[in-house]
């Protein structure tokens, strides 16, 4: 009946729902996902746009094409109309991603910020204990700018069981700038591009409970390469280790151990980054998350990082200190959350001065996130953040501020 409604008005989108529905519960999956696909094309309202998604989105489920489905739940998500299918769906996708050995995350932002290159906030300095001022040129001083980003996160789940999951991770991330006019008469001769980074890692993760009720640990190891101003700058091993206890319902601790070890490929002999004179650092985190009765959340954490390095200013000791508070209930259609870290790191040398030298930065961030504003459901965000470092050497006195947008998944 559906395939005579359809041969009589090939056009209508409510005929090619019929159909697609069909052979649906005829398991004819092809058919189905070709006959939904059109319908979505031919619909003229959100109600057809709904029922047309949902069922391609079922049909590719039914096939095993699980990142499809994923993508047509997400169309099914904005068109459903009241807040209780919405739910469903939500619910649908996570089974999806569950039994989905593929994830993917995509990462895009644009956000304005002070200081692009990492320069100093003053305008002249006291350099190698001399007993006059050095003029900083303006490549040297901060330039304000825009930052664009881009990255992507992959893994790949190639085992599971009742107790623990592997999985193989790639990522790529990029980041350059545009500079703002100030910055451009600042520094005539300097592109944002100069200023370029990006990261590419590949590696293997590895998540099991190691005893019953508890929490599962997750391990990591991964070798990557990053790039400045475009150009191969340094190869990296990496790792960690990380445990979670739950002490009760509304606490949890959360320990973890990273290392990493770094080499400098624009030297002309560049090492193994096993070798011994690899810059290298060890960091120890703990967190303690509290949940309050109206769903608040509240984390406190520290990080020790210590830094091993042939250069005297890579070479450093540093305590982090970090609390968050997230809002759970939206006030005026946005969710909030704030954060502050307060950092020391302590260098037993330099080479601007005779002596150790001493940091400490102050970082204050907000997130609002507008939680009545959602796009196949992708939440606008937008962050907010305020840095201050300050130094024995004036060299290393900087100043950050930044207002970034993204998006962020709802489900």
């Amino acid at each position: 009946m559906a395939l005579a409604a359809h041969q009589a008005n090939p056009a209508d989108a409510n005929h090619l729902i019929a159909l697609a529905r069909a052979e649906l519960a005829l398991k004819n999956f092809d058919a189905a996902i070709a006959a939904g696909s059109q319908a979505w094309q031919r619909a003229t309202s959100d109600g057809q746009r709904f029922v047309a998604a949902d069922t391609v989105a079922a049909a590719h489920f039914n096939a095993r094409n699980l990142t499809r489905s994923q993508f047509w739940l997400r169309r099914t998500r904005q068109y459903a109309p009241n807040q209780a299918t919405a739910d469903r769906v939500a619910q649908d996708y996570a089974t999806v991603r569950a039994q989905n050995p593929w994830s993917t995350n995509l990462r895009f932002g644009a956000s304005p910020t002070s200081n692009i290159n990492n320069g100093s906030t003053n305008q002249e300095v006291k350099l190698f204990d001399l007993p006059f001022l050095f003029q900083l040129n303006g490549e040297a001083k901060a330039l304000s700018g825009v930052e664009i980003t881009a990255g992507a996160d992959v893994s790949y789940r190639l085992s599971v069981s009742e107790t623990a999951a592997t999985y193989a991770t790639g990522s790529v991330d990029f980041r350059t700038y545009s500079l703002s006019k100030s910055a451009q008469d600042q520094a005539p001769d300097a592109l944002g591009r100069d200023f370029s980074d990006g990261t590419v890692t590949a590696g293997i993760s590895h998540r099991r409970i190691l005893r019953e009720n508890a929490l599962p640990a997750a391990f990591s190891l991964l070798i990557g390469q990053t790039y400045y101003s475009e150009d191969l700058h340094s190869r990296f091993l990496a790792g960690s280790i990380a445990q979670g206890f739950e002490i009760d319902p509304d606490n949890t601790i959360d320990l973890s151990l990273a290392f990493r070890s770094q080499t400098d490929l624009t030297s002309d002999t560049p090492k193994s980054v096993l070798d011994r004179t690899a810059d290298r650092s060890l960091q120890f985190g703990l967190n303690w998350r509290h949940g309050f009765a109206w769903s608040d959340i509240l984390t406190l954490g520290a990080i020790v990082n210590r830094s091993t390095s042939q250069n005297s200013d890579s070479e450093f000791r540093s305590v982090t200190y970090r609390a968050n508070y997230a809002i759970a209930d939206p006030v005026l259609g946005m969710k909030f959350a704030f954060g502050v870290d307060a950092e020391t790191r302590s260098f037993d040398a330099t080479r601007f001065q005779s002596g150790a030298r001493e940091d400490v930065a102050l970082t204050l961030s907000l997130d609002v996130e507008f939680a009545d504003i959602e796009f196949y459901g992708f939440l606008p965000v937008v962050n907010a953040q305020l840095k201050r470092n300050r130094s024995d050497v004036d060299l290393f006195d900087r100043d950050y501020r930044s207002l970034g947008f993204d998006l962020r998944s709802s489900f």
